[in-house]
């Protein structure tokens, strides 16, 4: 080992060990930078011989990241008998959107036990069927916010650091802080949660008024697409794109939001939008349209239908929703082609005309649609 390693070595530190173990060259550069960090993750509580053991250098970050956020996990038969049998567990565990990698550890926080426990004991109220659905709707819904909170993060916090040339020490601090705040996030799901869950409540029960099919709602329906979006990002920075997408999923969100419908999910550059009623959607569709018929590099075009659909996990599905976006295609730039039943269903004035019969696929009849007259 270098004698300039030597000298900023601390005595609770087994550098000779941790450089066997392979955890750093101590002949590398940035020696002392890393020394420092390594002293840093020591007096934070890390046990650097198993982390060394288990990770290389440039990934303790992620890991010590890991351990922060689950600080009370401990293997599964540490809690005694849990009321669970630990396959079913597993099974549960998986729903949820445990990875491989996870499981194969086997380590649980208490927290974590009791709410697979839960949902164990939850299968005796609902179906075992529908109580493992329920619990991958809600894993892929949780997998979905925490990758949208760690893309926050690279951006925003530790883009800037690398930037900046802040050493691993200053890194890890800020990272610390921002797992920290963590909780505040935490905290703020509960509320929003409820918020949610009374929308989603009046929202399905009068669409389930509106039709008497077991477990379908009565729904409009639409997909609005930017032509010239997949041209456009072709062409740009990682940095740009970002950029891009952050600006067209936000302004899709606000438009939908103040027209009283709803965005389903943004899929690329199409949006899935629903409303009770298609005059509320027909406004959602038109607006979006405008929003970004105004720029030059792209412009939208939408399919609208209304009927019966299937709602599962959060989503729509049946033939009403595959004939939206089937008419979503086949609509030219700066048009909306919707059907005879959702024109029929419509109450306000807006003027359509004919755009004839579409053989369209998967559709074993012709379709009569109607186009909306722009400016109408």
């Amino acid at each position: 080992m270098s004698d300039e390693s030597d000298a900023v070595a601390m005595p609770d530190l087994d550098l000779d060990r941790l450089v066997g173990l392979g955890l750093f060259d101590p002949d590398a550069d940035d020696v002392d930078d890393i020394v420092e960090y390594l002293r840093w993750l020591a007096e934070q509580g890390f046990d650097l011989v198993e982390l060394a053991r288990t990770t290389e250098l440039e990934h303790l970050g992620a890991v010590t990241s890991q351990m922060s956020l689950r600080p009370d996990a401990r293997d599964l038969a540490e809690y005694g008998d849990v009321g669970v049998d630990p396959d079913r567990l597993v099974e549960i565990a998986t729903a949820f959107g445990f990875d491989r990698e996870t499981l194969a550890l086997g380590r649980y926080t208490p927290r974590e036990v009791e709410v697979l426990r839960a949902a164990s004991e939850g299968a005796a109220l609902f179906s075992d069927a529908e109580t493992l659905y329920f619990a991958q709707v809600a894993g892929a819904s949780l997998a979905r916010m925490a990758e949208a909170a760690v893309s926050l993060f690279m951006v925003d916090i530790e883009v800037p650091m690398v930037e900046a040339g802040l050493s691993r020490t200053e890194n890890a601090i800020r990272s610390q802080e921002a797992t920290a705040n963590l909780q505040v996030v935490l905290d703020a799901l509960d509320p929003l949660f409820r918020v949610h869950m009374t929308q989603a409540i009046v929202r399905l029960h009068h669409a389930a008024l509106q039709t008497e099919t077991a477990h379908g709602v009565r729904q409009a329906i639409g997909f609005v697409d930017l032509v010239g979006f997949t041209t456009l990002s072709a062409s740009l920075s990682m940095v740009d794109l970002s950029v891009l997408v952050r600006e067209f999923e936000a302004r899709a969100r606000a438009v939908v939001a103040e027209c009283g419908a709803r965005v389903v999910k943004i899929i690329g550059d199409a949006v899935m939008i629903t409303a009770i009623d298609p005059d509320r959607l027909v406004a959602a569709a038109t607006s979006l349209l405008a929003e970004f018929g105004s720029s030059s590099r792209v412009e939208a075009r939408g399919g609208l239908t209304y009927g019966d659909v299937l709602v599962r996990g959060g989503d729509y599905y049946g033939p009403v929703v595959n004939l939206a976006a089937r008419l979503g295609d086949l609509a030219v730039p700066g048009e909306l082609l919707a059907t005879i039943e959702f024109r029929q269903a419509m109450t306000n004035e807006l003027a359509f005309e004919p755009a004839g019969r579409r053989l369209l696929k998967g559709f074993a009849e012709p379709v009569t649609t109607v186009s909306l007259i722009r400016g109408s």
